[in-house]
Order: C-alpha cells, then structure tokens, then sequence
C-alpha cells in the first residue's frame, strides 16, 4: 500500500517511492510492478500514468479500484 499523507502531498514523495519500488523489482529479476487505485483517485492516477504504468484488465476487481501494471 502506498499513501502520502496530504501535509506531504505535491512534493515528488510518490514519484520516489514508485522509483525505490521498481528498483527493487528490477533487483529482485520481477517482471512488473502491479497496484491497485480507486477510480475517484484522479490524483494518483495520472501519477501511476506519468510513470508508464498501464490498466489491466481484472473480472476480480472490485469496481470501484482500477488495476495498474508497469513491466520493468
């Protein structure tokens, strides 16, 4: 789970715990980072779109939540 508290928000904390996440994919020899964001969650969003990450398509996904993939 990732969340930044709103007093930190807008300060590039999300972009750089997104780059220590897919270091660490990378290191580990993964082949995508995957997360999970609300649909109401524009913010975020367009941030995970920013960094290349993709929606996929899930039937188990909860319809509120939109599921994002970045193949590292």
């Amino acid at each position: 789970s990732l969340q930044i508290s709103k007093a930190y928000q807008n300060r590039g904390l999300g972009s750089l715990l997104l780059d220590a996440a897919e270091t660490i994919a990378k290191h580990c020899h993964l082949d995508a980072c995957r997360l999970t964001v609300f649909r109401k969650n524009q913010r975020a969003y367009q941030l995970y779109v920013r960094h290349s990450y993709i929606e996929e398509i899930d039937p188990n996904e909860h319809p509120s939540c939109i599921l994002m993939s970045k193949y590292v």
